[in-house]
């Protein structure tokens, strides 16, 4: 009945204008990804030391309804559109896995292989935990892990769109979502910062939930520019002893200087 009554007053328009639906059936058709993989090497010469691999679904660039589509689900609040978003992520997923792609973590060990965006390709050996001092063995099971808005944020927004995102992979892949992360501080808008300042700005501001996090994660957004965010995130996991950690975001965007 409430719907009924927002279609009436509020009626639904696609991202192109049409109405009646959020999203027509020719944007979806238009709407498919362009991957793009920046592996460890390529994240450290931007500065991003903490991160295995970044994955992104496509880039501001290849796709302009995409832009419009991340801008009206985060800030026209259209919480409908993380099933449309997530859906290009798990399409990203499904190409690396059919072209077996893959790649090393910051430890040199390998990662990827026929399923390697749910498991890593061969059993890690030990290695001294970071916070116990015990050597351990990881479990090869990957987590998602959505980058946390501060309280005041999602209060404002009614949800963390990293959050909606996540549980939709997690479905599609069959995988786990955890909050590991909590924003400690308010960090405000990175949109008009330079990428120095986007870098400084995001240093500390997250930490780990837990004192036993899995060795494997993977953190989940809607957009990287600068990677700042995720690094200050990947930090955090792996000073509470997070083995390994990637990022999946829908879009990259490399014109801007997160």
């Amino acid at each position: 009945m409430w719907q009924l009554f927002l279609d009436l007053f509020f009626p639904r328009r696609s991202l192109a204008g049409a109405e009646g639906e959020w999203m027509t059936e020719e944007e979806r058709r238009t709407l498919i990804p362009h991957p793009v993989i920046e592996e460890a090497a390529d994240l450290k010469r931007r500065g991003i030391r903490s991160l295995d691999r970044l994955v992104a679904a496509s880039t501001y660039a290849d796709s302009p309804l995409l832009k419009k589509a991340i801008h009206t689900f985060k800030y026209g609040h259209v919480r409908w559109l993380d099933k449309e978003l997530g859906r290009l992520i798990v399409q990203t997923l499904t190409e690396i896995d059919h072209s077996s792609q893959i790649t090393k973590n910051n430890h040199g060990e390998t990662l990827g292989g026929s399923d390697g965006t749910r498991r890593w390709s061969r059993t890690f050996e030990g290695r001294v935990g970071s916070r116990e001092g015990n050597r351990r063995l990881p479990s090869r099971e990957i987590v998602l892990c959505p980058v946390p808005l501060h309280w005041a944020r999602r209060f404002q927004r009614g949800f963390n769109q990293s959050e909606l995102l996540a549980r939709v992979v997690a479905r599609e892949r069959g995988l786990t979502v955890l909050p590991l992360l909590k924003r400690r501080r308010w960090t405000g808008s990175q949109m008009k910062r330079t990428r120095e300042e986007r870098l400084t700005g995001v240093q500390g501001a997250f930490c780990c939930t837990t004192d036993h996090p899995p060795a494997h994660v993977v953190l989940i957004d809607d957009l990287s520019t600068t990677g700042a965010t995720l690094e200050s995130c990947a930090r955090a996991l792996r000073e509470a002893g997070v083995f390994s950690v990637e990022g999946w975001v829908v879009a990259h965007d490399h014109r801007r200087g997160d």
